[in-house]
């Protein structure tokens, strides 16, 4: 949860059905009710457990409405990290990306790792680490005690960061299993089934605006692709009447008989306004 130990943390490894200790019931009716989340916060205390969920769902909110303004996908994952370390209270967090080819899991995003990780640094995708695990079960991980740990093998470079706990959640879209988003902590302490939701709240948010964002791409690549097509049609529609006029034109030089020539010739100058109109409106349609 926390780098600061709280009351009633528990161990947990997968979040599970029934009721958390975190939830807290208000009375109806209760005078000078906060009508933010600042308000409530300051009411219970920021240092409270209570202060401490309410501080999530601020964090969780305001990430949302990013998201949904949010175009360029670097910067989405970026702050998602950057977000849930901070609604995490902790300075490690990175989204893992899925790598088919090489079967493994990128550090695509992240915040407090050394120079040169993001980007570059990749974990094994097998079952044997907790990321691998989250992303081969689909099952949401939590351990707490990473140097006692014997259900999983700690990666070498959480070792180096000196990580002692994390949680990992998965990404998805609607494609499967994206990747993986997760928070470390080099402190001791206790992460809890309410920081699983609260970091799978993230993950959401990141496969439903990744999904956005690459049906978006496709869109305007098809609408590109349709402008492109409706340029080529006219250009051909525009060459065939020009053709069609120079035959006509041709015609009425070479008929011998003035009447015939002067309908050919006129036939020719109403072929010529048809494919220059033509040429305005789809300049007007597509400018």
């Amino acid at each position: 949860m926390t780098d600061d130990p709280t009351p009633n943390a528990t161990t947990q490894t997968a979040l599970m059905d029934g009721p958390s200790d975190d939830v807290v019931e208000v009375a109806e009716g209760t005078s000078n009710e906060p009508t933010s989340f600042t308000e409530a916060i300051e009411q219970v205390g920021a240092g409270s457990l209570l202060g401490y969920r309410l501080q999530q769902q601020a964090i969780l909110s305001d990430f949302g409405l990013f998201a949904l303004q949010c175009r360029d996908n670097d910067a989405l994952l970026t702050r998602a990290a950057e977000m849930a370390a901070d609604g995490m209270r902790t300075g490690l967090c990175k989204v893992l990306e899925y790598r088919p080819e090489q079967d493994d899991l990128l550090f695509r995003a992240g915040v407090g790792w050394k120079t040169g990780v993001i980007g570059n640094a990749s974990l094994a995708a097998d079952e044997n680490s907790p990321a691998g695990f989250a992303f081969r079960n689909g099952t949401p991980v939590i351990s707490n005690h990473l140097e006692g740990e014997d259900r999983f093998r700690t990666p070498q470079i959480m070792v180096e960061h000196g990580v002692r706990r994390a949680i990992n959640v998965v990404i998805s879209t609607t494609a499967g299993a994206w990747g993986v988003f997760e928070v470390d902590s080099p402190s001791a302490g206790q992460f809890e089934a309410a920081d699983i939701a609260f970091l799978q709240g993230f993950a959401n948010l990141l496969g439903v605006a990744m999904e956005r964002q690459e049906n978006e791409r496709r869109l305007a690549e098809a609408l590109d692709y349709q402008k492109v097509l409706v340029q080529e049609a006219s250009h051909r529609v525009k060459n065939s009447l020009t053709m069609l006029s120079s035959i006509l034109h041709l015609q009425s030089r070479s008929n011998p008989l003035p009447e015939v020539s002067s309908a050919l010739n006129e036939a020719s100058g109403h072929v010529i306004a048809i494919a220059r109109t033509h040429d305005q409106l789809w300049r007007q349609g597509t400018g």
